[in-house]
């Protein structure tokens, strides 16, 4: 059965701003706007925007700040963070507009952080949940 306009469907912590809304012109952004909540995840060991219950993750997602990831883990870098920063913008036009560009970037990111001589290791990634 398809889903109504404006229904929330999904998992809170990984919806768009504008699907958190209700908004009724959902598109592939949204997607790559979760793709950048997972690799925040992946890098960080903890959600963007957390909170006790839907409501609240849901306002964190609209309105909150999430904290850059090399504030959180220094020794990812700077390009990695701004690009998952860019992938969570709140304004989906300046967000990745296309897969292929979030991969072109993401590839320029992890060129420019092997330059700047950060290597990640599995073993740096923090675990996710308790």
């Amino acid at each position: 059965m398809p889903t109504q306009d404006g229904l929330i469907v999904g998992t809170p912590q990984y919806m768009s701003p504008e699907q958190a809304r209700g908004l009724t012109d959902i598109d592939l952004r949204t997607d790559l706007y979760s793709v950048a909540v997972i690799l925040y995840e992946a890098l960080t060991g903890r959600s963007p925007f957390d909170a006790p219950n839907m409501g609240d993750v849901l306002m964190n997602v609209m309105m909150g700040v999430a904290l850059p990831v090399d504030s959180l883990r220094p020794d990812v870098g700077q390009p990695l963070s701004d690009f998952v920063a860019r992938g969570m913008l709140r304004d989906r036009a300046a967000r990745f507009q296309t897969a292929k560009e979030m991969r072109e970037a993401l590839e320029l990111a992890i060129q420019q952080t092997n330059a700047a001589g950060t290597s990640l290791t599995r073993a740096a990634v923090p675990k996710l949940g308790p």
